[in-house]
């Protein structure tokens, strides 16, 4: 019902929207009852057309080919629908389906689906159609017209079956042949071939097209001999294939290697037969030479013709292996028409293998390296490293990596590169690559076997596993005091899997890794390091202040106390380190006398320490390094033995009464020591002079002392203004100055070596010095004139030390041409100078005290207060003298 009243009114038409199926009530009645009735007619009308909804993807499937069944669709609402009908041309005529007729497909209540069957469609053919419906007072709605066309679908390439990369005879016609191309809709197939002399095909000998899978190239049309190109397309009358192309060569006749077969094995100093025969043709080949190409020879052959075998022509030739290296051999046979070297020919390749010695001897490859790229993974692709050596130098045959999966089954490894083509250039060393990716979880077994080209006659095989896990990350963190970056890296490849600072927090699989940290000139490595989650606080550095006592005849360079308590690590294994300290001593090399003598030692802790023996450490002067592997952490010193050489030293001592002259020897303390400044600074173009100085720290007189410097540097130039010193008494000092100039050396820090070779006795010292290149200036003008005053302050406190004021010279000068990097330098090797100066005289140096800089804020306030203070005089002086003037 409504709920609408009409009082007094006429009623014709009114709208009303039903909304949903439901009866409608009409009551009339008089405000005053009257005994008489009435009659009316009410008409209702239906003015509303049904609703269509044509989906933007009304149809399926998209695209549609003429095999397919397509689905039309359609949504139609209406309260009173009546009809639903479909127009379409698909039949070749416009023709309706209606929903009366049952041909549609109900989905829902308002969805309806038509299905056209493929038989209706040709390829091209364009489909024109329309939705209409009406309701139960003829309301019609219609779509506008919608279109799809039928696609087509290109043959198929063609497959290539001949020729493909081979050669053909000249006097011969050549068929080219594929496989029928298929096409999906049933189209008439045509094809097009194309020969050209250019990878590119840019111009053509050959263009044609025609409805067979092959085509024959005449005699008469065969071009000349050479490399040519051929490919072939299918076509469809509507769309092209892809062109599938291939290559051949034309030639006059063609050879076979027989023998040798490819990479068969020779040995060395022994005798085999060649054989290379005429394949085809028959009669064009007069004669057969060859070139051998190895890694360290390459010879030339002629064979010997040995008459007709079955249809070929055979040439032979016996040769005998030189005594050369194990190495691949590359063979070049020329089939020649004429005389060798002057006639048309032939070629073919082949290739031998030459292995050592020249009888059969056991001969085993070492494998060097056999890593995952990381150890703990994800389910993730990995990839594998092998590295190997022969013995004697013999080639690699073959190398094989499985993986042993947790139920027992075993994966063959794919391999996906090598250097094995290098053999030589890398001394017989080689690095096969693999990849492998795990199927499951769980601990996997990788496993290598490698044969040499020995394995024939040997049987030898080498061979090595190692562990693979796959695992699901995990959060790994840790903290340390005292260190500042931490390396993580993979326990067997020593990849790196996290580089961090002082703490670490990573997204790994637990388990056991390398863990790699420094601190400054100091570098440690602990082996098989278990991480699993938070490990806590890890390890602590602390630098110690050298004042544990060094064992006699020692001098302490530098200790340090290193812990990491909190970690478990170690191979289980007494015989391996697991722990190595690798300590960088460029940073004090000044201050060392002979590096030669650097030693490694430990003690139990700072409060109860007792210096053990010397570690068996590595010393690599060249690099400035000395490593030490450990099974524990500790206190550690490093040091410089001090001990005094001695040398025995004849004297000649007068005879009593009536003896004779005689000789006495004895052995006396010789030692020297070389003062120089440490590290210096200069630019490109630049000369800069420090002395050095040399002093007799023995028990002996020296005589004849040779001074020298050099450099491995071409662009420095380096001068001694006294290179020789005749003698030096027993803590006598004689001083040199040093000249280097610079002619445009790059910028980097150079190694310089001053030698003093004696003569009498007879020894050698020796010290190193670096020279830092700079460029450019730098601002630090106020830092360097402080730096200054406090030299200048320091050697007046010092009287010791005034015969290096040439240092301070030159750093006043550096410093006026605005080089404040060079003075600063300059000052820092005149300090250290100074310092050991004094420490070989057993001095303590005088350090005088830097003036205080007294802060922005407190000069702020002092002229301030003068300037009320000047201010109040002022005033007071003007009240005084107005007050007299009255």
């Amino acid at each position: 019902s409504s709920n609408e009243r009409y009082e007094n009114t006429s009623l014709s038409t009114f709208n009303y929207t039903l909304g949903t199926n439901k009866p409608i009530i009409f009551s009339c009645y008089k405000l005053y009852y009257e005994n008489r009735t009435s009659n009316k007619t009410i008409t209702i009308q239906d003015t509303t057309k049904p609703v269509l909804n044509v989906y933007a993807l009304n149809k399926t499937p998209e695209p549609s080919y003429n095999s397919d069944n397509v689905t039309l669709n359609v949504s139609i609402s209406d309260l009173l629908l009546q009809e639903v009908w479909l127009e379409g041309n698909w039949t070749g005529d416009w023709v309706n389906y209606t929903n009366s007729s049952g041909v549609f497909t109900i989905i829902s209540g308002d969805e309806y689906n038509y299905n056209i069957s493929s038989g209706n469609f040709t390829n091209q053919e364009l489909i024109s159609y329309k939705w209409c419906s009406n309701d139960t007072t003829n309301n019609i709605n219609c779509s506008s017209y919608y279109e799809f066309r039928v696609e087509n679908r290109a043959p198929s390439v063609p497959v290539l079956q001949y020729p493909l990369a081979v050669v053909q005879l000249y006097d011969n016609a050549t068929i080219f042949d594929w496989d029928n191309s298929t096409d999906a809709d049933q189209d008439n197939i045509t094809y097009n071939f194309q020969l050209s002399n250019q990878s590119s095909f840019s111009s053509f000998i050959k263009n044609l097209n025609f409805s067979q899978s092959n085509y024959t190239l005449p005699l008469s049309e065969m071009p000349d001999v050479g490399d040519y190109f051929w490919r072939v397309r299918s076509y469809d009358n509507i769309s092209y294939s892809s062109f599938n192309d291939s290559n051949v060569s034309i030639v006059y006749a063609t050879i076979s290697i027989i023998s040798p077969t490819y990479d068969q094995i020779f040995r060395t100093q022994n005798s085999y037969n060649f054989n290379v025969s005429e394949s085809s043709n028959g009669d064009w080949v007069n004669n057969i030479s060859m070139k051998l190409s190895g890694s360290t020879f390459t010879s030339y052959h002629n064979f010997t013709a040995n008459g007709a075998q079955y249809e070929f022509t055979s040439y032979n030739y016996t040769y005998a292996v030189p005594s050369v290296n194990s190495q691949y051999v590359t063979i070049t046979a020329y089939g020649w028409n004429g005389s060798i070297g002057s006639s048309s020919n032939v070629s073919k390749t082949g290739r031998f293998r030459i292995t050592i010695p020249s009888v059969v001897t056991a001969t085993q490859p070492t494998i060097t390296y056999f890593c995952p790229e990381k150890t703990y993974i994800t389910n993730q692709n990995i990839n594998i490293t092998v590295r190997t050596t022969a013995t004697l130098g013999v080639l690699i045959d073959s190398v094989n990596v499985t993986c042993t999966l947790p139920n027992g089954t075993i994966d063959t490894l794919a391999q996906t590169g090598s250097n094995e083509e290098d053999y030589a250039g890398n001394n017989y060393a080689y690095e096969y690559n693999f990849t492998y990716t795990p199927k499951t979880e769980g601990e996997h077994t990788l496993k290598v076997e490698i044969k040499d080209i020995n394995y024939g006659d040997t049987g030898i095989i080498a061979n090595t596993t190692s562990p693979l896990y796959v695992r699901n990350a995990t959060n790994i963190t840790f903290t340390s005091s005292g260190i500042s970056n931490f390396t993580v890296k993979d326990i067997c490849s020593m990849e790196v899997i996290k580089y961090t600072n002082s703490s670490l927090s990573m997204e790994e699989p637990p388990g056991e890794y390398n863990l790699e940290f420094s601190v400054g000139k100091i570098t440690v490595l602990v082996s098989n390091v278990s991480l699993d989650g938070d490990e806590g606080d890890i390890c602590v550095f602390n630098d110690l202040a050298e004042d544990i006592t060094p064992p006699t005849d020692t001098r302490a360079v530098d200790q340090f106390n290193l812990s990491c308590y909190a970690l478990e690590f170690g191979w289980g294994n007494p015989s391996s380190a697991d722990v190595n300290i690798t300590y960088n001593y460029t940073g004090v090399l000044g201050s060392i006398t002979h590096e030669e003598n650097l030693k490694m030692y430990r003690c139990d802790s700072v409060a109860s320490c007792t210096w053990s023996g010397t570690l068996a450490a590595t010393l690599s002067t060249d690099l400035n390094k000395i490593e030490v592997g450990l099974g524990n952490f500790s206190v550690y010193m490093l040091a410089e033995d001090t001990t005094i050489t001695t040398v025995t030293v004849t004297t000649t001592v007068a005879g009593g009464g009536g003896g004779g002259g005689g000789a006495s020897g004895g052995k006396k303390p010789v030692a020297l020591n070389i003062i120089q400044p440490g590290s210096l600074s200069l630019y490109g173009e630049d000369t800069i002079y420090t002395p050095i100085i040399i002093e007799n720290t023995g028990s002996i007189q020296l005589r004849a002392i040779k001074l020298s410097a050099t450099t491995p540097s071409e662009s420095l130039v380096l001068s001694l203004s006294n290179d020789y010193i005749d003698s030096l008494n027993v803590g006598e000092q004689a001083t040199t100055t040093l000249t280097i100039t610079s002619l445009g050396a790059e910028p980097g820090e150079y190694e310089i070596k001053v030698i003093a070779d004696v003569a009498s006795p007879k020894f050698i010292d020796s010290v190193k010095m670096f020279i830092n290149l700079l460029e450019g200036d730098s601002e630090k003008a106020q830092n360097v004139a402080q730096q200054l005053r406090f030299l200048q302050d320091l050697f007046n406190g010092n009287p010791e030390c005034l015969e290096l004021k040439e240092l301070l010279t030159q750093a006043e000068g550096a410093y006026e041409l605005d080089q404040y990097d060079k003075s600063m330098s300059l000052i820092d090797a005149a300090i250290q100078s100074c310092k050991d100066l004094l420490s070989l005289e057993g001095k303590e140096m005088y350090i005088p005290k830097k003036p205080r800089k007294i802060p922005d804020i407190v000069v702020l306030i002092g002229e301030i207060m003068l300037f009320l203070f000047i201010f109040m005089l002022i005033y007071r002086y003007y009240k005084r003298r107005r007050f007299k003037k009255k």
